[in-house]
């Protein structure tokens, strides 16, 4: 592949300007970037604004580093809390006001884990690769199917 790289890059700028050329592609996190740029071919990446996740989450594209092929997104996620409970406890009776009388000690034989969504939500980050983001489903398709 670097020959193919040599070659063209002769082409353009001559062969003495190569190594240095060579130089500076390998030292990117983007050889193939970098070497486009310098051959004046480079298209930017287009991507959709919205896609939803393998859990059907909204992700909400906030930048795109095209060097490191990463994307920074935002997402809603509903807030839960996680506690210990006695086995017998009707859930339907907790709620974000009472939760804490329901709560027990782990250590307690008849405890056992619950989580409890709380209705509200808060917005995180988080980042992926520009193929992980392109198997994402765009959310105009998404919505459509429903």
């Amino acid at each position: 592949m670097f020959k193919i790289i040599e070659v063209a890059l002769i082409g353009k700028f001559g062969a003495d300007a190569v190594p240095s050329l060579m130089e500076v592609i390998g030292a990117t996190p983007n050889a193939e970037m970098a070497t486009e740029i310098l051959l004046g071919i480079y298209e930017k990446p287009t991507f959709c604004n919205n896609v939803l996740d393998s859990i059907k989450r909204e992700r909400t594209l906030l930048s795109v580093d095209e060097w490191n092929r990463n994307i920074s997104f935002s997402y809603e996620e509903e807030i839960t809390k996680s506690f210990y409970i006695h086995k017998d406890t009707d859930t339907s009776l907790i709620t974000d006001d009472n939760y804490k009388e329901f709560v027990i000690d782990s250590s307690n034989n008849d405890a056992k884990w619950f989580n409890f969504n709380t209705g509200v939500f808060t917005t995180r980050t988080g980042s992926c690769d520009f193929a992980e983001w392109i198997r994402s489903n765009p959310l105009e398709f998404e919505l459509e199917a429903l």
